[in-house]
C-alpha cells in the first residue's frame, strides 16, 4: 500500500501511472477518496452453478450431512432458474469488488452467464467417480463439456478437474494427471484444482477406511465393498498420482497440518485457497491460517457458493479471517485477493496497479485507524 500516493488512469481504465506525492503537480486535477484503493479482488473458488441454493442447506452439520442435504436441494430446480440465480450471483460479486473468479462447473449451465460476462473467468471441470471401472467414461465425458466450454467465457482451455480424494477413484486421478499433462504446451500449464482436508473424516478413510465417508456412500445409496484403504494420510496419499503437474489450487484446508505442508513442499507449484466463510458455514471450524503464514504458503481467497455462504464477498472473507486472526495485517490479505489470486491464473491485465493494467480499482472504507479491517468496512467499485 502507497500512502498519499496518485494513482493515474486512462478513460479506458488503464493504468497510466502511480505517482508518489511530491509527485504531482499542483494544477493536476486529482479526485481524493477517504480510505484505501486496492485492484479488483479475485475469488480463487466459487461455485456459481449452486447460486440457486442460497439458504437451502442448514449450517453447522459437518461435510458429510451438508454433501447429503446438498444434493437433496438441488433437484427440482429449472434451468431457467438456475441461470437467473448464477447472474443475480454475479452482479453481487461485480458489486463486491469481484473483478475474477475461478468458477467449478459440473455441466454446461454456467456458460450462458460466462460467455456475456464482464468479468474474467476461469472454469474447472470438475469431475466425481470413486468407482474405478467408471473412470474412464467419466474422463471422456468431463472432455466432451471441455470442448462445449470452449470460447464461451471461460478463459483459457478449462481444466478437468477432480472434486475431492474421497469422491475420485486413484484410477480416475491418474486419467486426469494423464490428460493434463498431454494438453501443457509448456508456456499455458493446465490448473487443477481439487477440495482438499475439508473434513476431519478424511484421513480416516484414507488410512484405516473409518469414518463418515461411509455413511455418506451407504445414504447415496452406493456400494464401495471393492474400496480398500492405502493405510497413509489422505494428501500424502493422492498427491502422488498428479505428478507433472505444475500448478494445483487446494482449497479450504480447514484439517491441514504442519506434516501435510511438508508433505506438498516439494512440489513446484502448490497454491492454497482459503474459503472460511464456508469453513464456518459447513464444519464451524477455520483452518490453521497462522501456521500457513508462518510456512510461507502461497494463499488466495475464494467464497465458495451460496449454499454454503450467505455471500459471495471476497471483503467478507478478508474480515472473517482477520477478526479471527489478528496478527494478520491488512496489507497481506489484500495480497492474497489481489495479486496472488491473478499470478495463479496468470490474468496478466488483474492484481496490482502496475502500467498497463486494467485491474479494476475498489475502495475500502470505514477502516478501523484508516489501515485496519473491521465490521463497518465497506467496498465500493470505482472503475
Amino acid at each position: 500500500m502507497h500512502q498519499g500516493a496518485t494513482l493515474v488512469m486512462d478513460d479506458a481504465g488503464v493504468v497510466a501511472d502511480l505517482l508518489l506525492q511530491d509527485e504531482t503537480a499542483p494544477g493536476d486535477a486529482i479526485e481524493s477518496f477517504h480510505g484505501i484503493l486496492c485492484p479488483g479482488f479475485i475469488n480463487a473458488h466459487c461455485h456459481l452453478e449452486l447460486s440457486c441454493l442460497r439458504g437451502l442447506v442448514p449450517k453447522g452439520q459437518g461435510l458429510v450431512d451438508f454433501i447429503l442435504q446438498l444434493q437433496r436441494a438441488r433437484s427440482g430446480f429449472q434451468q431457467e432458474e438456475v441461470v437467473s440465480a448464477m447472474e443475480q450471483a454475479e452482479t453481487e460479486m461485480r458489486a463486491a469488488g469481484i473483478v475474477g473468479v475461478g468458477d467449478i462447473a459440473n455441466g454446461a449451465v454456467s456458460f450462458r452467464v460466462k460467455e456475456k460476462s464482464r468479468l474474467a473467468y476461469h472454469t474447472f471441470l470438475e469431475v466425481f467417480g470413486f468407482d474405478p471401472a467408471k473412470a474412464g467414461g467419466i474422463l471422456s465425458a468431463a472432455l466432451s463439456l471441455r470442448d462445449a466450454a470452449v470460447g464461451r467465457g471461460t478463459g483459457r482451455l478449462p481444466g478437468v478437474v477432480p472434486h475431492a480424494p474421497y469422491s475420485v477413484s486413484p484410477e480416475l486421478f491418474g486419467l486426469i494427471a494423464a490428460q493434463a499433462r498431454s494438453a501443457e504446451d509448456g508456456a499455458k500449464p493446465v490448473l487443477l484444482s481439487i477440495h482438499n482436508q475439508e473434513s476431519a473424516h478424511e484421513d480416516p478413510f484414507y488410512r484405516e477406511g473409518n469414518g463418515d465417508f461411509n455413511r455418506l456412500y451407504r445414504e447415496l445409496g452406493m456400494d464401495i465393498s471393492y474400496y480398500r484403504p492405502h493405510g497413509s494420510d489422505a494428501l500424502e496419499t493422492w498427491l502422488p498420482w498428479l505428478d507433472g503437474i505444475e500448478k494445483i489450487l487446494l482449497v479450504h484446508n480447514t484439517y491441514t497440518r504442519a506434516r501435510d505442508i511438508r508433505h506438498a513442499a516439494d512440489r513446484k507449484e502448490i497454491w492454497w485457497c482459503l474459503c472460511p466463510n464456508a469453513n464456518l458455514y459447513i464444519e464451524n471450524r477455520l483452518p490453521d491460517i497462522p501456521l500457513f503464514v508462518s510456512k510461507g504458503l502461497r494463499l488466495v481467497l475464494g467464497t465458495d457458493s451460496l449454499a454454503s455462504n450467505d455471500g459471495l464477498s471476497i471483503l467478507e472473507e478478508m474480515k472473517t479471517i482477520s477478526a479471527h486472526f489478528p496478527t494478520i495485517g491488512l496489507e497481506q490479505l489484500l495480497q492474497w485477493a489481489t495479486r496472488n489470486g491473478a499470478e495463479f491464473f496468470e490474468w496478466e491485465h488483474l492484481g496490482s496497479f502496475s502500467k498497463g493494467k486494467r485491474p479494476g480499482v475498489n475502495l475500502l472504507t470505514g477502516l478501523h485507524r484508516g489501515k485496519y479491517l473491521s465490521k463497518e468496512t465497506r467496498v465500493k467499485t470505482i472503475r
